[in-house]
């Protein structure tokens, strides 16, 4: 059953009975379409039957009524018949209907979609298993690695306070789980990178004798403004205390995971899953990504599953965590690089760490991109991590499954660690291997001066990306995109819908796409290569039959000449 709901007309539309035939004329325009005829008639309502040529009937049924002065048209499509396999002529007759109406009707509004629900349905149980799978791998990993107080010892509190906030309506009403640990059952899918990226701090070297000192000079301050401001002063330099004492990625999961699963895989995973919990509308098309993200997702946890398995945890390395967990006191260390941090507040960031920088605004860059292109099928997206081991290279190269073209974004660092330092970063676009645009983005190093009066060091310049044009990147990228590689859906279904409203050929085969399934296989060749889909680039053979000028699949019905009526109608003569 689909329905939706065309609200308050672009002009003033003629007779109902008038306007639905106008709407039917255009409809049996449509070359899948064999008949399309009003079969029952009431003032306000009227029933119409729409068969295909091959693919099966539906009932489609009209409703205009008025609301407030709002003329408001409901549209109910049922099959014929209903059984388990997926309706492709109900499929395509929803869409052909809702772009013939939104063209007369300024809003249109969604009611019920059963072929959507299904989607979503096949969907959320494979999603609810695979979640549940990581679940237990940061379960069983975490507890061979650190024991049964891992939750407490090295869980973000703000996680812990999610699930102490979630638990007790849980416990409240499942009560026969009440006295089972529940913690990762409790908190958000997101979350669970969440804390196999946690890493786990520490108070800095000669960090206590520090503390001690500036908490001394705030209870000997009695002016107020000043106190406010030295407590102020006091926390952000309590924050740069800390050093990492344990990264549970490096530590543990990265030894089973590749670094995509959490900042791609699993981050695709998580936006489908509440794209899906919440109820949000499919097509075939995207219900096909999703397929494929939540079939990624669980061939790396299957494999990471296995490594693990495979993996016998050392006496000395357990010995090496109980260290760890037992030696939680302060280690007092001296250092020229520490004293300067803490006195001038300014981080003056070496060679590793200016490179982390970098590759935290790469990587955020590639993302955003990456979501623009999320939906075009017709592109094969490349990318790569900036890191220590390759600083220069291709960040980004988009190829057309439609055409030779193809998009690089370069990058060349060269890296400057010293104080008050300057780094670059060029990035090139090459279109074709054509050089296009450089863009250069400078991070400045932090630098400090030592206050011989004072016996202290202060800032003089602050760690910072200047100009950070990351967004100039960015939307350079997607102009050229649009520029080389233009979303030829839109032009075919415009030209379809001209031929179908003026008259003329439709660049649209009759026949659906071998690949991807969808109506988008191209036979206007100043569109297209003949055959070519323009969803998904799968090229198909086809011909013009020399008899009527059909256009027809050769893998599929004909001959090299003729098209299957044809070459029937010649053999029966």
């Amino acid at each position: 059953m689909i329905k939706f709901v065309m609200v308050n007309p672009k002009y003033e539309l003629e007779e109902f009975k008038k306007y639905t035939e106008k709407v039917i004329d255009i409809i049996k325009k449509e070359k899948f379409i064999e008949h399309c005829d009003i079969f029952h008639y009431e003032e306000s309502k009227i029933h119409i039957v729409i068969k295909s040529f091959n693919e099966g009937t539906c009932f489609l049924e009209l409703e205009l009524l008025t609301f407030n002065k709002y003329k408001q048209l409901t549209v109910s499509l049922k099959p014929q018949t209903i059984d388990q396999q997926f309706d492709q002529f109900l499929y395509k007759s929803k869409f052909l209907l809702k772009d013939i109406l939104i063209k007369d009707w300024i809003e249109c509004v969604w009611i019920e979609d059963q072929q959507s629900m299904d989607f979503s349905n096949d969907l959320y149980k494979s999603i609810h298993s695979v979640e549940n799978d990581l679940r237990n791998f940061i379960n069983i990993s975490m507890i061979r690695y650190f024991g049964i107080k891992w939750w407490e010892n090295y869980v973000p509190n703000e996680i812990k306070i999610q699930y102490l906030n979630g638990q007790k309506n849980f416990k409240r009403v499942a009560t026969s789980y009440s006295n089972v640990n529940d913690n990762l059952l409790g908190i958000n899918t997101i979350h669970l990178t969440s804390i196999m990226k946690h890493k786990k701090m520490k108070l800095k070297n000669n960090s206590n004798q520090n503390i001690t000192s500036h908490l001394y000079s705030l209870k000997n301050n009695g002016d107020l403004n000043i106190l406010s401001k030295e407590i102020n002063k006091f926390l952000s330099k309590l924050k740069e205390e800390h050093e990492v004492e344990l990264d549970l990625w490096d530590y543990v999961f990265s030894k089973y995971f590749e670094g995509d699963f959490v900042h791609q895989h699993w981050r695709e995973f998580s936006d489908n899953r509440n794209h899906i919990a919440h109820n949000k509308l499919l097509d075939l098309e995207a219900y096909n990504i999703i397929k494929n993200n939540i079939n990624t997702v669980s061939e790396n946890i299957k494999e990471a599953q296995k490594k693990f398995d495979a993996t016998h945890i050392s006496e000395e390395e357990t010995a090496i965590m109980l260290r760890l967990q037992d030696n939680l006191d302060l280690e007092n260390e001296n250092s020229s690089r520490n004293r300067k941090e803490y006195e001038s507040g300014v981080k003056i960031l070496d060679t590793s760490s200016i490179i982390k920088e970098y590759g935290l605004l790469t990587s955020d860059l590639i993302e955003e991109f990456k979501d623009v292109l999320y939906f075009r099928g017709d592109l094969e997206i490349i990318t790569m991590q900036l890191n220590e081991e390759s600083l220069n290279g291709e960040l980004i190269r988009i190829e057309s499954k439609l055409n030779s073209n193809v998009l690089s974004l370069i990058i060349d660092l060269n890296i400057s660690e010293g104080s008050g330092s300057q780094s670059t970063a060029n990035f090139r676009v090459l279109i074709n291997d054509e050089p296009e645009e450089d863009i250069i983005i400078y991070y400045n190093n932090g630098e400090v001066t030592f206050n011989e009066d004072l016996n202290l060091y202060e800032a003089v310049k602050f760690n910072e990306f200047e100009p950070d044009n990351a967004d100039n990147v960015l939307s350079f990228l997607e102009d050229k995109v649009e520029e080389i590689f233009p979303n030829l859906k839109d032009r075919i279904s415009l030209a379809a819908y001209t031929a179908i409203k003026d008259g003329g050929n439709n660049p649209i085969a009759e026949f659906s796409c071998e690949e991807c399934n969808e109506d988008t296989v191209c036979i206007d060749s100043e569109i297209a290569e003949l055959g070519r889909c323009i969803s998904c680039g799968n090229q198909h053979e086809v011909n013009a039959c020399e008899r009527c000028g059909y256009h027809y699949n050769v893998a599929a019905e004909g001959t090299s000449y003729l098209c299957e009526g044809c070459y029937d109608y010649y053999d029966a003569q």
